[in-house]
């Protein structure tokens, strides 16, 4: 995308912003019309918890298709939360589904340019990878599929957390108490947002051994560049992740392999899933805590 050079920065981003956004609606704009099938009838059209405020307890308390009075191994409040949003805006109208899924990763596809403008300060090598990101058709089934709207959801907290720790450790002077200040606590809850929306963004704390990784680039050795931070994530999760039983096909879907060692009581998850999600907060959280602790 050339740009005039004389153009003020910020001027570029909005112009790359929006070319951005509006390829991303260009491009699916002829999924609008796609019907809801598959798992769309027990995740919205056949969920009554979704379509009546009086059972939003059950989204924390229940998996996520306990409103067609099935059993899984989803826990995801936060989507069942947006799911009934969209069911009181339009009730079963489809394309009202595919737009606010093509709208979600065409705000992803900006996040990324946003989060790696920050890392790198390099325009090109920002947009290049966002539109690679928002075009290449791995993405077809996360945006034509109303139900994996998940994936999107996800990818926005998981940018947006990413996005609050980056700003945290360029902030100069840091803060006294860099683990009290705001981008460190927006940073977390939009890790849990994260989380309850789909699995997948357990993968956080790896993204953020990679920032550390690049925000160290000037040493002169690799393990200059691994500070406190990833250390303690490294042995965090060893002890969460090796035992969970993940196959190729759960990793290639997307999905976490907790969710194969899973059982049910009254149609709810048991709670054997908690020590996989509070282990990877723990790991967040202390491991975060401990690297602005030794920056302050």
């Amino acid at each position: 995308m050339n740009l005039p050079k004389d153009l003020p920065l910020r001027q570029r981003h909005v112009l790359i912003a929006a070319f951005l956004f509006l390829l991303g609606l260009g491009l699916y704009a002829n999924s609008f019309q796609n019907e809801m099938f598959w798992d769309d009838d027990d995740f919205i059209l056949k969920n009554r918890y979704i379509q009546d405020w009086k059972y939003l307890p059950q989204y924390f308390s229940e998996n996520a298709i306990a409103g067609h009075y099935l059993l899984s191994n989803y826990w995801r409040p936060v989507l069942l939360l947006l799911f009934s949003l969209e069911w009181h805006l339009w009730q079963d109208w489809a394309p009202g589904y595919h737009i606010v899924s093509t709208c979600l990763h065409a705000v992803d596809s900006l996040l990324l340019y946003w989060l790696l403008f920050l890392l790198f300060k390099n325009q090109g090598l920002a947009f290049s990878t966002s539109l690679i990101f928002l075009i290449h058709p791995v993405q077809t089934e996360a945006v034509v599929y109303a139900n994996a709207v998940s994936d999107s959801l996800t990818s926005l907290f998981v940018f947006l957390s990413l996005i609050s720790y980056t700003r945290l450790r360029l902030r100069q002077p840091q803060p006294l108490r860099p683990y009290l200040s705001f981008p460190y606590l927006s940073s977390l809850i939009l890790y849990i947002l994260g989380l309850m929306s789909k699995e997948t963004a357990f993968v956080l704390p790896g993204y953020l051994l990679l920032i550390e990784s690049i925000l160290k680039q000037g040493s002169s050795s690799f393990k200059e560049k691994i500070p406190p931070l990833t250390k303690s994530t490294l042995a965090m999760h060893a002890t969460f992740l090796r035992p969970l039983p993940l196959s190729f096909r759960s990793i290639h879907l997307g999905r976490i392999g907790v969710t194969q060692n899973i059982s049910y009581r009254s149609g709810s998850p048991n709670i054997r899933w908690k020590p996989f999600f509070v282990g990877h907060l723990m790991s967040f959280f202390l491991s975060l805590k401990e690297f602005l602790v030794s920056r302050s």
